[in-house]
This record gives structure tokens, C-alpha cells and sequence, in this order.
């Protein structure tokens, strides 16, 4: 459970002795922000109604069997179509992302960019009826979605689909459902009947044996699209989109009317063009072909009730499905661009189902492992990293393994703020959901936008990393922060004909960080640009940096910057950044108030040692150059090695004394416990203003003026 995340870091502690009876044990820590501990939620689509009780696999492209139901995870955001050429007037902002199928919604007010995506499909055979169940991820207009069902058996003819669907497949019978009707084409109507769920987004549909009968080799398959209730018919798309009919069918003759596909156990995820996991749906659609996604299923498990997840992916690039806290609205806006609203910044993807890509070493589902955040470029999406090196080097960097997770932050351009930044959370507290993971042995990483995010987020929660690799990435323009990094030792590869990132901008950090003390390696590569670190896909090196590192959950020194705008922003989200190791409440004197601002240089900054370790402060070394070649991708890339680190740390008399040096700092409280201080401990402050400095566990709080 995510709960143990800040438990197993209080207990990781060996060098703490029990605190005295003065001190409550039960203050528990706090890495991270609270959005990481909170209970987690189910969104309504995954819920069950009565007679349906099998879990949803929420790992996509899987079909299984399960208390007698079969079902099918489709994947969310997918819903594109076939491959035509896609409408040059509808707002596109994929960037490198951009999905095969190249349909678009109508722009209409009952249209909400995602009225076709599946979720779910599944199934139940009972004595006088097969019942279906679809779920979409957008329901909001029922009157707007439809979908066909096509049911036949082994040696099935290819049949053309009906009501406009144009495309064909094995079948007997084709059972269409819109909302409430329902329309048979191939046998009897009989007393074949649809019930809508709302609330739920779910369509449940019952096909009496008097239609449909499996046999012993039944097959189905289930494509969605957009209905047109004057013709009881689908929408079919046109090469331009309009107010009621979808665009981006270019030359395909006869459009097929889908947009999203059930069944596609086989669908690629990563690399070129595959960042939606759609390539295969968009080829067969076009080809009118829906063959491939029809799924010969076993009857006998369901009467039998035997369960089979044979056809679940567990390890490798999988693409899982969690419920959001935050539902934000109905379907997709492509018009939404985070980088011109700014603060407050929703995203793309309102909907409170949200994907992530996760790697899953082998084994790891059966022993504890380590997590590694990998964060995803300007213009990408949670599918940049998968089946990638970048992905598995850091995964298989150790015998125990680590997952490697990549959210969709909401979008591709929200740059790890508001919205963007709760779903980094959230993704994190769905994996503890599923996985058991080793609190300690946490890292970050990124790629151009991410390699921004990773020193944004380590520098905002550096308690729960133990490293991080930024790949052409800068802490610009947030290097006042970087002293946050005391305890996170720092990796950045930096292209010196970089068009996106002058190389002005990490030699700047670098400067910084040397003047600020931090532990960073700035590797600069003479033959790269922008782009070609993620082409040559080689991170060896930086996979050994990150290393089995853990993080100190109680280091005798801690430097945190308190950023009031972050808080502002934030804490309404639960992503509050006003804490670090055994420091709390830390907030400041005085701001900027304009909410316009993302920065500020009223920043406060607290550093603070215990004594209590016997640790003294390391000498700071001085810069060491070297040279390397990063050998294993596509070619050899020779670099420079510009290094930032640390002597050892002397010893001292361990004493029951606390400093604390304050800029711009109005409250902090103190965890004396794991400072491993006592309530009758001394303190020397140095504060450029009054501070109230709260002792946890002590029901102590004291106050210091301006020195």
C-alpha cells in the first residue's frame, strides 16, 4: 500500500536509537507530497453492477477469464481510426506523438473528442442469453456512440458489416446498439435488448440463444464509432471535419465508420509511430479488415468458471489503466495548450480513467523492487520510453530490478505542473497499489522536457529520490533550488549543438551547482543535438550512475528551498512541496502574490544539521574533467565528463544540538525524533527574520527574532 511508503522509511532508519518517552514515536514521515499517501479511488467505469463481478484487468491489450466472464482492456486514448490523411484545419498537437489513424471529431457541442473509446468489452454465456457489457471512456451523450457486435463461430464467412459500418469480418450475426436500441442484422431480432448505465459509461446488451447460439468455437469482435440517427446508421468520416460529421478520412474509399477496435492482443506500444498503440487498428481499418480483432474464446471456461490470464502481459512495456482523483471534464480538448495557459493548466485528457506505461523487469511481479521516474518529452506521451533502452537499461540496471514508470501527465506539454504534476503521483501511487516496492531505491529521469521535470520534481521532493538523470534536460529556470539537492546527486548528458537547449543553460547549472555544493556530473556530447540521444537510445552509463542507490531518509544535513508559488499552486492538488527528510511546514515570510508568476526570487531556504549523527559537512572537491565515449547505440558519441563531488564526511562528537540557517523563513517544523535529537535538545538558529520553530513530538514551539 502507498501508505507504507513513509512507515518503511521511518524504519529504514538504523542508526536511530528509540527516541526518548518525550518524543511521540508515532510522528510518521512524510517523503513526498500528500497526494502519495491518500486512499486511492475507482472511478465509476470500473465499478460492477449485479450480475458482473470479475475485476477489470486494467492492463491494456489483455483478454482473460475470470468468475465466468470473459474480458477484454482496451487502451485509452486510442480511439483514432483508420490511416487516411489526417485534416489539416483540426488542432493536432502530438508532436512527435502523433497516432496512426488520423480521424477527428466532430467539433459539434454533443462531441467531446473521445465518444468512441473503449475501455472495456466483456462477456457472460447463461442458459438463455449471452450479456455483453461495453464501456466507454466518454458516455456523456449516449445518443452520440454506437457500437456493432459481431458474433460467428469457427469458419465463419468474411461478411460485410451493416449500417454503414464499411468494414468486414467473420460473422453470423451483427448485433448494433445505440443507447437503448438495438438493431440485428443476420437473424431474428428476438428479445435482444440494451440498457445504458450513465453514472457508469457502461452498456449492457442481452442476445438471446433465439439470435445467436455459441458453438463450439464462437468468435466475436466489437468495433466503435459515431451514430446517425436520422438513418440508423454510423457517422461515416469525410476527409474535413464538420460540425456532426468526422474528418480525416483522405482518399480511403468507403470510410470504415470505426474509431476504436476491442480485441487487439497484439498491438505494438513505442517507438516510431506507435505511441498510441493504434499502427495495427489504423492498417486493418483502412484495409476495411476486421479480421484480426476477431477472438475465437473458449465456452467452456466460462460455464466452468475457470479463471485464465494466460493472455495478460505481466512483464516487459505494459500499458496499465488507473483512476484519477480528478475528474476534469468530459473527453479530450486538442486545443488545449498547457504552455500558452499557464498556471492552472488541465491538460488534454479530462477524462478520471488515465493511462501509463510501466516496465516490468522479469520477476518483479514476485519480489520487491526498486522505481524508477521517467518522465516524458515536450510533444511525447507515456509510450515515449517503451520497449526502448532508455527503458529496460534502467530497469535491468540491478539483480533486484527496478519498474520503470512514465506517466501521461494529462498531455504533452504540461511541463510537470499542476495537473500534469498530480498525475506523476498518482501514477506512482497506483504502481505501490500493484507492486511491492522497495521505499528506498528510487530514482528519477527524463528526456528534453522531462530532463526539466526530473530537477524540478527531485528538487521539490528530494526525499524520495536517491539519484536522477536528466537527459538534455536543464534545472533552468529553476537553479535558486538547486541547494534542495544536497542529498540527490545529479546526472545531466547535454548536447553542445543542441537547438532546443543552448548549451549555455546546463554549463550555467553547472556553475551553480558548484557554487551551491551539489553533486553533479555534466556530460557533454560534441556530436549530438537535440534528437539524437534518444535515436542512438544508449543509457548504459547513465543506468550505472543510478545505480542501487537508496535514499537517506534521515541524512544529519538538510537543505530544502521553499518556493511559495509551488505551495499556492499545489496544495489544493495534494502535491504540496513544503517538506523534506525530518523537516515539515516550512513556509516563508513574504512573496510575490501575482499568480501570473510561475517563479519567484522570494524563495526561502532552510539548512539544517543534526549533530546528533556525529557527521560533519564533506569538503566540496574540486571539478574533475575527463573524457568518454558512449559506445552500445547506433554510433559512438565521444563527451566530456565535467564532475562535481564530495571528500568524505569527517566525524565529530555526536551532540544533541540542532542548527538551522534561515533565509526568508517564517515556520519550520522539526522532526526530532528522527533527528535523532531530544525535546531538551540545543538550538543555534541564524535567521534573517522571526521564525517559529515547532518541535514535533516535543508539543514544543519557539520562537526566534531577526539576529
Amino acid at each position: 500500500m502507498v501508505v507504507a511508503i513513509s512507515a518503511a522509511l521511518v524504519a529504514a532508519d538504523a542508526r536511530a536509537e528509540a527516541p526518548p518517552s518525550t518524543i511521540d514515536p508515532d510522528v510518521p514521515a512524510t517523503a513526498g507530497p500528500d497526494l502519495l499517501r491518500q486512499a486511492p479511488v475507482t472511478a465509476p467505469m470500473l465499478e460492477n453492477t449485479d450480475p458482473w463481478a470479475a475485476p477489470p484487468i486494467l492492463i491494456s491489450g489483455a483478454v482473460a477469464y475470470d468468475s465466468g466472464e470473459l474480458l477484454y482492456q482496451d487502451y485509452l486514448f486510442d480511439d483514432h481510426g483508420a490511416d487516411g490523411i489526417r485534416d489539416p484545419l483540426q488542432p493536432q498537437p502530438y508532436g512527435v506523438a502523433v497516432p496512426i489513424g488520423t480521424y477527428t471529431y466532430p467539433t459539434g457541442a454533443d462531441y467531446h473528442g473521445n465518444d468512441a473509446d473503449l475501455v472495456e468489452v466483456r462477456l457472460q454465456l447463461r442458459d438463455d442469453d449471452t450479456l455483453f457489457r461495453v464501456t466507454f471512456n466518454t458516455l456523456e451523450q449516449p445518443i452520440v456512440s454506437a457500437f456493432t457486435i459481431a458474433l460467428g463461430s469457427a469458419g465463419t464467412e468474411v461478411t460485410p458489416y451493416p449500417r454503414s459500418a464499411n468494414v468486414s469480418g467473420p460473422s453470423d450475426v451483427f448485433v448494433t446498439v445505440h443507447g437503448e436500441d438495438v438493431f440485428v442484422d443476420g437473424a431474428p431480432a428476438g428479445e435482444t435488448a440494451s440498457s445504458v448505465d450513465p453514472d457508469r459509461q457502461q452498456i449492457t446488451v442481452r442476445v438471446p440463444t433465439s439470435v445467436w447460439t455459441p458453438g463450439a468455437a464462437p468468435t466475436v469482435a466489437v468495433g466503435a464509432g459515431l451514430w446517425d440517427d436520422a438513418n440508423d446508421a454510423y457517422v461515416v468520416p469525410q476527409p474535413t471535419t464538420s460540425e456532426t460529421v468526422p474528418g480525416g478520412s483522405g482518399l480511403i474509399e468507403n470510410p470504415p465508420a470505426f474509431f476504436n477496435v476491442a480485441f487487439r492482443l497484439t498491438e505494438p506500444i513505442g517507438g516510431t509511430n506507435q505511441y498510441w498503440a493504434n499502427s495495427q487498428q489504423a492498417a486493418a481499418l483502412a484495409a476495411h479488415d476486421m479480421t484480426p480483432f476477431t477472438f475465437a474464446f473458449e465456452p467452456e471456461k466460462l460455464r466452468d468458471g475457470v479463471d485464465d490470464d494466460a493472455l495478460v502481459r505481466r512483464e516487459g512495456s505494459i500499458d496499465r489503466i488507473y483512476s484519477s482523483r480528478f475528474d476534469l471534464g468530459v473527453g479530450v480538448d486538442l486545443s488545449t495548450s498547457c504552455a500558452a495557459q499557464g498556471v492552472g493548466c488541465k491538460g488534454l485528457h479530462y477524462t478520471q480513467l488515465q493511462p501509463y506505461n510501466l516496465y516490468v523487469p522479469e520477476g518483479a511481479n514476485d519480489r520487491e523492487v526498486g522505481l524508477t521516474v521517467l518522465l516524458h518529452s515536450l510533444n511525447a506521451n507515456y509510450n515515449q520510453y517503451a520497449n526502448t533502452k532508455n527503458q529496460s537499461q534502467y530497469g535491468d540496471r540491478t539483480e533486484q530490478g527496478s519498474l520503470v514508470m512514465t506517466p501521461l501527465a494529462r498531455g504533452h506539454d504540461g511541463n510537470y505542473y499542476d495537473y500534469a504534476l498530480a498525475d506523476v503521483f498518482e501514477v506512482w501511487a497506483d504502481v505501490a497499489k500493484h507492486y511491492d516496492l522497495d521505499p528506498l531505491f528510487t530514482s528519477i529521469g527524463g528526456y528534453s522536457m522531462g530532463g526539466y521535470g526530473t530537477f524540478r520534481v527531485a528538487m521539490a521532493y528530494p526525499d524520495l529520490f536517491a539519484r536522477g538523470h536528466a537527459t538534455v534536460g536543464s534545472a533552468l529556470p529553476h537553479q535558486v533550488r538547486l541547494p534542495a539537492l544536497r542529498n540527490v546527486p545529479m546526472l545531466m548528458w547535454n548536447a553542445l549543438a543542441d537547438e532546443l537547449v543552448p548549451i549555455a543553460e546546463p554549463l550555467f547549472d553547472f556553475e551553480e551547482a558548484q557554487r551551491y555544493g551539489i553533486r553533479l556530473e555534466l556530460d557533454i556530447f560534441h556530436t549530438a543535438d537535440h534528437l539524437l540521444l534518444a535515436v542512438n537510445d544508449e543509457y548504459g552509463p547513465g543506468a550505472e550512475f543510478l545505480g542501487d542507490h537508496r535514499v537517506d531518509p534521515n541524512p544529519a544535513f538538510v537543505t530544502y528551498v521553499v518556493n511559495p508559488l509551488d505551495q499556492l499552486h499545489h496544495m489544493p492538488l495534494g502535491v504540496n512541496a513544503d517538506h523534506a527528510y525530518w523537516l515539515s511546514d516550512m513556509t516563508v515570510r513574504s512573496h510575490n502574490t501575482d499568480p501570473s508568476f510561475r517563479e519567484t526570487l522570494e524563495d526561502g531556504i532552510v539548512e539544517a544539521h543534526s549533530r546528533a549523527f556525529g557527521v560533519g559537512d564533506p569538503a566540496r572537491l574540486l571539478p574533475e574533467n575527463g573524457v568518454g565515449v558512449l559506445e552500445g547505440g547506433v554510433a559512438p558519441f565521444p563527451y566530456t565528463r565535467h564532475i562535481l563531488e564530495w571528500g568524505s564526511a569527517p566525524s565529530i562528537t555526536p551532540e544533541d544540538v540542532l542548527t538551522l540557517e534561515l533565509t526568508n523563513i517564517a515556520t519550520v517544523t522539526v522532526d526530532m525524533a528522527r533527528a535523532g535529537l531530544t525535546c531538551d535538545a540545543r538550538l543555534d538558529v541564524v535567521t534573517d527574520g522571526p521564525v517559529d520553530v515547532t518541535l514535533a513530538g516535543c508539543g514544543v514551539t519557539r520562537h526566534f527574532p531577526a539576529d
